[in-house]
């Protein structure tokens, strides 16, 4: 995963100059209204291919002058829940993945939700420029490593309907994700190891505002 978060950081780079203002509506990554409620399904397969399988909910609501996050959580036997305040919905995206440090069960959900890589994904032009449908780029280093990036078409998820972003490196498919402009979180995600067929994916079952 390490070249594929390289190559993520270099494609980065490289759409930003050719962004564009659009009057497109443009999706905004983890920019919480503070109101909603998530529930994900996640499985991971590990190299041998053994299945583990579990959910997550993130539930944020109003309290007073501030906003309550909840999070609980059950993955391949482990369970957990937290439950604390922030004093604006701009510090939920924060807490949510520094929460990983001190609770390891949450791990699977904010690493692939919250990732620097996939940040970093999100910021390139397909996104900025409206998710076109079509879209597509593509990158060979003089090494002959390459990366393919499109806009595959639509996908569902949750009853909420999304664009489906697919990245390939060396030919094989390693990033996957369903974005609706409407929602702050992918509604669908996952990702792919090359090397040895791993992979970790999040599925939106329930949402709500």
């Amino acid at each position: 995963m390490k070249k594929f978060a390289i190559l993520l950081v270099f494609a980065t780079a490289l759409f930003a100059g050719k962004t564009k203002n659009s009057d497109k509506k443009v999706w905004e990554p983890y920019k919480f209204k503070g109101t909603e409620h998530f529930k994900y399904s996640i499985v991971v397969v590990d190299e041998d291919g053994k299945k583990e399988t579990g959910s997550y909910v993130i539930d944020l609501s109003k309290a007073g002058e501030k906003y309550k996050i909840k999070i609980h959580g059950e993955f391949a036997g482990n369970e957990g829940s937290i439950s604390t305040k922030v004093d604006d919905a701009n510090s939920i995206p924060g807490v949510i993945f520094g929460q990983m440090i001190f609770n390891p069960w949450l791990a699977p959900l904010t690493s692939t939700l919250f990732a620097n890589s996939l940040i970093a994904m999100f910021s390139a032009g397909a996104v900025t420029q409206g998710l076109e449908e079509g879209s597509s780029w593509s990158y060979k280093s003089k090494d002959g490593e390459s990366m393919e990036f499109e806009v595959k078409g639509t996908c569902k998820y949750a009853g909420r309907k999304g664009k489906l972003l697919r990245m390939k490196s060396d030919g094989k498919v390693v990033y996957e994700s369903c974005i609706d402009v409407d929602v702050p979180l992918p509604i669908y995600v996952k990702y792919a190891d090359s090397e040895d067929n791993s992979s970790t994916s999040l599925e939106l079952v329930e949402y709500k505002e």
